[in-house]
């Protein structure tokens, strides 16, 4: 899993996009976005390589108090030699 610690994360609704990679056949692993006590779940698709990035949106998160907060990405299923290819994970407040 990774984690970033992020300063201030106003409250407001956030929409969790990733921009991501991954070869054809490794496809389908399952992963979690975290931030603060909320969480989105994913599954990761087919983009045609391990360098052909794609943006994908997993849904929106909610946060009730500005505070720090961590952004934690933790795989659930790997369904080959590797999850992902990633290149960010972003929140845009809506």
């Amino acid at each position: 899993s990774l984690e970033w610690r992020l300063p201030s994360l106003p409250p407001g609704t956030y929409e969790v996009w990733m921009n991501l990679a991954c070869q054809p056949g490794v496809q389908g692993s399952t992963f979690e976005v975290h931030v603060a006590d909320q969480a989105v779940q994913g599954t990761v698709p087919n983009t045609g390589g391990w360098e052909r990035f794609a943006l994908v949106s997993l849904g929106t998160l909610c946060v009730a108090a500005d505070a720090g907060a961590r952004l934690q990405l933790k795989p659930l299923k790997k369904t080959s030699v590797a999850v992902m290819n990633l290149r960010d994970l972003f929140l845009v407040q809506e």
